[in-house]
């Protein structure tokens, strides 16, 4: 993951854009594949997993090289497009994780992620001074993953468990953009 950050700040810019997006991609496109590939045996069980770690972490690092190396800001792309995009495929990806692998980790990350893309789509929508109360509209999502979500069984588990802190958390948060 280190590897990765001074690729992205240090990179040999005469690559072009494609081939350097490219290595990040594929370096990360392989821990995956062979994280996948290690949680089939059950003797490198821990080593796919800590693959599929690697891969997962690596995954926002994606999303800003491709942002940082197609210099997308230039092309009309916002950061608040791009905070919403990284921020939702992370969660999807990190939901997806935790359902498959059974990882409250990964729980975590998905819940950690939601406020990322929720914050994308607020400055995207740009309410201004609403910020705080549609900010608030979070706190109604993690509350129903926190209550609801543990009557799915174990799969709602994973979630609800982590997300009552989320819950004041981003009421909190959406007090102090509204006090703002």
């Amino acid at each position: 993951i280190v590897a990765v950050v001074l690729f992205e700040l240090y990179g040999v810019a005469s690559l072009g854009a494609p081939v350097r997006f490219g290595g990040v991609l594929g370096l990360d496109l392989v821990f995956g594949a062979a994280g996948w590939a290690c949680l089939r045996s059950r003797r490198l069980n821990l080593v796919g997993h800590t693959y599929v770690a690697i891969a997962a972490l690596q995954a926002p690092l994606v999303f800003v090289a491709g942002y940082a190396f197609f210099a997308l800001q230039q092309k009309g792309i916002s950061v608040d497009l791009a905070l919403l995009v990284t921020g939702l495929a992370c969660a999807i990806l990190y939901a997806t994780l935790a359902l498959r692998l059974h990882s409250h980790a990964y729980a975590v990350l998905a819940l950690s992620a939601l406020p990322v893309a929720w914050f994308g789509g607020v400055d995207l929508a740009e309410i201004g001074a609403w910020r705080g109360p549609a900010f608030g509209a979070l706190v109604t999502i993690y509350a129903l993953i926190a209550f609801r979500s543990d009557r799915v069984g174990k799969v709602g588990d994973l979630f609800a468990r982590f997300a009552i802190p989320f819950v004041h958390g981003a009421a909190g948060f959406a007090a102090g953009l509204t006090l703002y």
